[in-house]
């Protein structure tokens, strides 16, 4: 799953974190690089998995190559018991049970 997938899964869990604080937090761990890449250690364990592509660029039609770090069910698993001693009191009233939004029924008055 992808970063931002992962920072919504660990917050309906109670974690307070999205996805540009989750890489924070990874870095702070010295769990990612600089660069946001798993160290091997990491990759290793199977906690996550690095998918490479290339692009060429429209200007100056160079050929890029980046890559992008996706966690795994194991590595998500990982994270929720890394991240259990900062689960935030209660969930957001934002968000029902079931991950969706929580909103009130309303009638627009126009």
């Amino acid at each position: 799953m992808s970063f931002q997938e992962a920072a919504k899964a660990l917050f309906s869990h109670g974690v307070e974190t999205g996805p540009v604080r989750l890489f924070e937090q990874l870095r702070e761990r010295r769990i990612l690089m600089a660069d946001n890449i798993p160290y091997q250690e990491y990759l290793q364990r199977g906690w996550f998995r690095v998918e490479t592509g290339s692009f060429k660029h429209p200007v100056t039609m160079e050929d890029h190559v980046y890559s992008r770090p996706f966690i795994t069910a194991k590595g998500l698993q990982a994270l929720d018991k890394i991240f259990a001693r900062r689960r935030i009191a209660a969930p957001s009233p934002d968000f029902a049970p079931d991950g969706g939004l929580n909103l009130p029924e309303c009638q627009l008055g126009f």
